[in-house]
């Protein structure tokens, strides 16, 4: 919410696009709500925000929180004279559902389909087709996907898999926009690279690796270690830097064999591009599976806006089609080569940070992500 969703609102509302409110469900506490809040404020957005209660189950608290937010959201829907509601995930869209029959006045319903939430809980969370759980989401995605005018993506193999699984879908309703960040973040620069590099304990001749956000799950971390297990077997120095917010579980996952060559740090959002900027590669791998088809990774923005070369998996999002050929980006497929990372990773030193950085600006950036969403909003108005 805070460092995608709050700048692109903002964006939009500084371009008189739209004025905007939130209104989110979730389990923070009162201190985290207190910051979202003033966060929020100081970019000028109107947030609301309704607690779930995780006794005496999760599943129940979500439950209930759909029933308990139909007032107060039918309240700020007749009072601000809402226009557009945007449903972001399943349980949303299902308070949206029930809610439009009681409107007077029936908003334009944009929901943002954000990767394939469904396929991926069956694929890494355990679920069960045809279980109860899935049979519920499954059944809310449909309606959703039918009901709303509009459906954003992140990836055009996403709508195709949507159009695909129901027949009553239309091609026209679908719009793929970006998730970008601010280029006054994310940039390409040299100048603080040695002083960064020497503060995290890495040397200037080490090749540095990096993996920023979340592992486990569907992540390849297998896979990555075996990246950085070629790189010292065939003696090229090299480090790897994982940045994470749950220290103790990424040191967990790392090999004893290479523990000595790899560092784990947690930092605040702002203090990422530094860091990056420090680093020679990207790592942006995940496991094989259907629900990568839908998602648009915003770290590997990040690299590349950065100027990093990024190394990623076969499958993910549009990635094979938009990184084909290009020499700063290599795809990791099943047939895995240490022989062929180890030659482009020899390559790197002579590759053109700023060249790799521009590409990414013009596919990543915040500008390209307001661009879409405008194009999304606006296109069919009268």
């Amino acid at each position: 919410m805070e460092t995608l969703f709050f700048p692109i609102l903002a964006g939009l509302q500084a371009r008189g696009e739209i004025v905007a409110y939130v209104f989110q469900f979730s389990w923070a506490d009162r201190e985290e709500v207190r910051r979202l809040e003033a966060l929020a404020a100081g970019q000028g957005i109107a947030y609301q925000h309704l607690h779930i209660p995780r006794k005496p189950h999760p599943t129940l608290g979500s439950l209930w929180a759909v029933g308990r937010a139909l007032k107060p959201l039918e309240t700020l829907i007749d009072e601000q004279k809402i226009e557009v509601l945007m449903p972001r995930s399943t349980m949303p869209a299902w308070v949206v559902l029930r809610m439009v029959s009681r409107l007077r006045h029936l908003p334009e319903i944009i929901f943002d389909a954000d990767g394939l939430p469904i396929q991926e809980r069956l694929d890494f969370a355990g679920m069960k087709v045809g279980g109860l759980m899935h049979r519920l989401l499954k059944g809310i995605e449909d309606r959703i996907l039918e009901k709303a005018d509009k459906v954003l993506v992140r990836s055009n193999r996403a709508t195709a898999i949507h159009l695909e699984g129901n027949a009553r879908l239309w091609a026209r309703k679908f719009y793929k926009v970006i998730n970008g960040r601010p280029e006054l973040l994310f940039f390409s620069s040299s100048s603080t690279r040695s002083a960064t590099r020497v503060r995290l304990g890495f040397g200037e001749d080490e090749l540095l690796l990096v993996h920023a956000g979340s592992l486990g799950g569907g992540y390849e971390t297998e896979r990555m270690f075996e990246l950085l297990q070629s790189l010292d077997e065939y003696g090229l120095p090299a480090r790897l830097l994982l940045m994470s917010r749950n220290e103790e579980k990424a040191h967990a996952m790392v090999p004893m064999s290479l523990k000595s060559i790899v560092s784990v740090i947690s930092c605040e959002f702002e203090a990422v591009p530094e860091i990056l900027r420090a680093a020679d590669i990207g790592i942006c791998l995940r496991k094989k599976a259907k629900s990568i088809a839908g998602i648009a990774p915003i770290k590997l923005g990040e690299y590349l806006m950065c100027g990093l070369p990024v190394v990623f998996s076969q499958g993910i999002g549009d990635l094979d089609e938009m990184l084909s050929g290009l020499p700063f980006a290599l795809r990791i497929d099943g047939e895995y080569s240490a022989q062929g990372f180890l030659r482009w990773a020899r390559r790197i030193p002579q590759m053109e940070r700023s060249e790799i950085a521009e590409f990414g600006r013009r596919y990543f950036s915040l500008e390209s992500s307001l661009e879409s969403y405008t194009k999304a909003l606006k296109e069919g108005w009268n």
